[in-house]
């Protein structure tokens, strides 16, 4: 990749750029772009974490046996007792 790849905007997204650095928050499009990479960045793993957990789960349930019937009336009584 090169050092400094082009990007592009969108009307809106460069107005709100632009209204981010005269905030004085940020003091450039790269610090804009460096935020919002680093957000995306949390996200992902946000994600393939869930996805890893997810497995995990797939895999216990898997692991746990054969599905037995369930009895209904048997697990609303229980409740009801409780």
């Amino acid at each position: 990749m090169s050092r400094n790849p082009s990007v592009s905007l969108t009307p809106r997204q460069q107005a709100f750029v632009a209204d981010l650095v005269a905030s004085g928050r940020y003091h450039g499009l790269s610090e804009v772009v460096r935020a919002g990479l680093r957000l995306l960045e949390d996200q992902e793993a946000e994600r393939v974490a869930y996805l890893r957990r997810v497995e995990a789960a797939i895999d216990e349930g898997i692991a746990s046996g054969p599905p037995e019937p369930l009895d209904v009336e048997a697990l609303l009584a229980e409740a009801k007792r409780g």
